[in-house]
């Protein structure tokens, strides 16, 4: 009764085991999954990054090559009021494309830097979940070596007890049938 208890017990813990090998399992796939999210996405801010730093450094450079023509400058040249007020308006469209090209350029470099960052995190935490897998893996196996090895002396056991039981009644008829 006692081993039927103890073995009773293995097979929970196996079953409980088995059951966290499958949550780990599943979370592993996840941290997989979202590091190959993560990868896609970096790639792909990397290749934005580059065009947008190209087009700024262009931009650069047309300003510094034509530095004749500064704002300043085409705004004294106006011709009218009018000309004035749509060159300011020309230069103020200018500049807010400008800074709206530096803000997207320093999104895309703020994401690719937390976006590596999340990717070393996921690593990691994979690497971690794949060590608690192979311990899980370890320790179901050594419980079910426990539990074959009790299975194995409990048919050893089972089969002298049995062997014992058939001496006696063997003994028994081998005493009676002489006796009488």
């Amino acid at each position: 009764n006692d081993i039927e208890t103890y073995l009773t017990q293995l097979d929970t813990q196996m079953s409980a085991i088995n059951s966290s090998l499958d949550e780990v399992n599943g979370q592993i796939e996840q941290i997989e999954t979202e590091i190959t999210d993560t990868e896609e996405k970096l790639a792909e801010a990397e290749e934005d990054v580059d065009e947008q730093y190209d087009s700024m450094k262009l931009r650069i450079q047309y300003m510094y090559e034509h530095n004749e023509e500064t704002y300043f400058a085409l705004l004294l040249n106006s011709e009218s009021m009018g000309d004035m007020l749509n060159k300011a308006e020309y230069i103020t469209k200018i500049s807010e494309y400008d800074r709206k090209m530096l803000e997207k350029f320093n999104d895309t470099v703020n994401f690719i830097t937390a976006a590596k960052i999340k990717l070393e995190q996921d690593r990691e935490t994979l690497v971690v979940k794949q060590e608690e897998l192979t311990d899980k893996k370890s320790s179901l196996e050594l419980l079910e070596s426990t539990k074959k090895n009790e299975m194995a002396s409990l048919k050893k056991n089972t089969q002298q007890l049995l062997s014992i039981q058939i001496l006696k009644i063997m003994f028994y008829f081998t005493e009676g049938f002489y006796y009488e």
